[in-house]
């Protein structure tokens, strides 16, 4: 059972305060598969609550196995928002973090050295 589960609504007493926003869920893998009774659920929270939401990314772009429920409804109480489910295709990463990550800590380090100066 995969569940991102809705946003309680608004503790708040202006009007129309909104609400919770709902969870997330990101799955990512090069194949993502379901068997048995699986159950995915991105349904809607309380009064004026966020839905969930759920993000399948794969090398496919989509899903194998057998999801037995599939559900994003909004709850029952007046206000609420639907949730989402969605999937998508992974996409390569043009340059590594890791090389961002070094230009950035390198460029820090000269600017520090420089003031320093």
């Amino acid at each position: 059972m995969l569940t991102a589960t809705g946003g309680d609504g608004s503790g708040g007493t202006a009007l129309l305060g909104g609400g919770g926003s709902g969870g997330g869920l990101l799955l990512h893998a090069p194949t993502i598969s379901f068997t048995g009774n699986t159950t995915v659920s991105a349904d809607g929270g309380g009064a004026f609550g966020g839905g969930g939401r759920i993000l399948f990314l794969s090398d496919s772009g989509g899903l194998s196995g057998e999801i037995t429920h599939l559900s994003v409804n909004p709850a029952p109480t007046g206000g609420a928002v639907a949730g989402v489910i969605e999937y998508g295709k992974l996409s390569a990463v043009p340059v590594p973090a890791s090389a961002w990550l070094m230009l950035s800590a390198l460029t820090g380090y000269l600017g520090l050295r420089r003031k320093a100066a």
